[in-house]
């Protein structure tokens, strides 16, 4: 309750701003992945996580019914390299991720892209990002409106079309958008992206970048539970920051796993 943590999560950008500057050896990119790497000006991953409850045994919270949910986090790391771009807070456990477009709009870099999955999914969203020249990667929802305004590629087992949503909707997408559907199985799984150019991100691409994007899903459950941080030691939400951050900086360097254990340690004691 003593330390901020705004003190914390300065010490971690500090070494996260390091961490950029070395090259990582232990990135081997295949040839479609160096492909997109040198393409883009950035290449990242955004998703959200609810935290688990607090915990009440320290007395801050021993006067509520129920130990209450500590918060939000949004997480955005970079695709292939995994190393940490952002983490966002906020003691909200019920905030829509949506309502981190904005920050994270203003994060991204001209030219770079962006893999979401449908918690970011908006025409407000999209034509915004196409307006300022900037990517995403995301799934179709179901029951959208669109039109096909043309068709790129298509066979047995997948089309290549670019769109116009939002024809019965009072605010539609002004941008048009492109979408890649791909039969596996018995199921169509379909991917929106405002790259409407297949030489610059061809159909197989799109369905392997996106694949990608459960690796975020992979560092939650890492973060959570291999490092124990699924469980939060504290009663108070300036705790539950202070474990948070060290807990994001990466996933893929050791060093930086036993800080983030070492820190949980002090958070327990």
């Amino acid at each position: 309750m003593s330390l901020p943590a705004s003190l914390f999560l300065e010490m971690f950008e500090q070494l996260v701003n390091r961490l950029k500057e070395k090259p990582n050896p232990t990135l081997a990119l295949q040839n479609w992945q160096q492909e997109i790497h040198q393409r883009w000006s950035a290449v990242w991953i955004a998703d959200g996580s609810t935290l688990e409850r607090l915990q009440r045994h320290l007395g801050q919270l021993q006067g509520q019914p129920q130990n209450p949910l500590a918060g939000k986090m949004m997480m955005v790391v970079e695709v292939f390299s995994h190393r940490r771009v952002a983490a966002w807070y906020d003691c909200n456990a019920q905030r829509s991720e949506m309502t981190w477009w904005q920050e994270l709009l203003e994060l991204l870099p001209s030219g770079g892209l962006v893999v979401i999955d449908l918690g970011f999914f908006g025409f407000e969203w999209f034509d915004a990002m196409s307006a300022a020249r900037k990517y995403f990667l995301t799934r179709q929802k179901q029951k959208v409106g669109y039109k096909v305004v043309k068709t790129l590629s298509c066979g047995r087992y997948y089309r290549d079309e670019i769109i116009q949503m939002g024809l019965h909707h009072t605010h539609p997408c002004r941008s048009q958008v492109r979408q890649v559907s791909v039969l596996w199985g018995k199921t169509w799984h379909r991917y929106l992206t405002n790259i409407l150019d297949p030489q610059m991100l061809s159909a197989p691409q799109v369905c392997q970048l996106y694949h990608c994007r459960w690796q975020i899903e992979d560092a939650f459950l890492l973060t959570k539970r291999l490092l124990g941080l699924a469980y939060l030691w504290v009663g108070g939400r300036n705790g539950v920051q202070i474990q948070l951050y060290p807990s994001s900086v990466t996933l893929r360097n050791q060093d930086i796993r036993k800080i983030a254990i070492l820190a949980t340690t002090i958070i327990r004691k």
